[in-house]
């Protein structure tokens, strides 16, 4: 997908769960997502290590609440090594602790809508941590939850995109962020 503006087109950056595994590693993806100069958009998968932490919890409901004190622990450690604190810190952990919060909400992991929200955790959270990373280094950016963005058929854990439909929303909501510098 690409996106275009009236400040030209606009990158899509995706950093994987390896670029996300430590402090450091996550240090250089700040550093080229600060350094970069053009309109950005960036997308992030799990912190290394937390979608395997969340595949088991989603096979074994008994796994659940340790996995989730696991996850809360080390992000919480990351956003620490960082350099979150103060207001920013304080609504990373809020963030934090919904999201993690949503999953005793989200039903048996043999429901396959329940598998999908339980599997995007990871996601949510890391994109959430960079972001509010990014902000305290003075990097205009804006988190952004995909999930109204993205149409899908009802197939739940295996279902296909709707392209246009997304593409549609997309646009509409990263549009007018590009066009503000954000």
């Amino acid at each position: 997908m690409k996106v275009k503006s009236s400040k030209g087109n606009c990158y899509i950056f995706k950093f994987g769960g390896t670029s996300l595994q430590t402090t450091e590693c996550i240090h250089k993806v700040l550093d080229i997502i600060a350094g970069f100069d053009r309109p950005l958009v960036v997308v992030t998968s799990a912190v290394g290590g937390i979608t395997d932490l969340l595949v088991q919890a989603s096979a074994d409901p008994a796994l659940l609440h340790s996995r989730k004190d696991e996850i809360h622990r080390l992000h919480l450690r990351l956003a620490g090594k960082l350099g979150l604190e103060g207001a920013s810190l304080v609504e990373y952990e809020a963030h934090l602790s919904e999201t993690l919060a949503d999953l005793d909400a989200a039903g048996s992991a043999e429901d396959g809508k329940a598998r999908d929200l339980i599997l995007s955790t990871g996601e949510r959270l890391s994109t959430w941590l960079v972001a509010k990373t990014l902000e305290m280094r003075g990097v205009r950016c804006k988190y952004i939850d995909s999930r109204p963005l993205i149409r899908t058929d009802s197939n739940w854990h295996e279902a296909r995109v709707d392209l246009a439909a997304t593409d549609d929303l997309t646009h509409k909501a990263l549009t007018p962020l590009i066009e503000k510098g954000v």
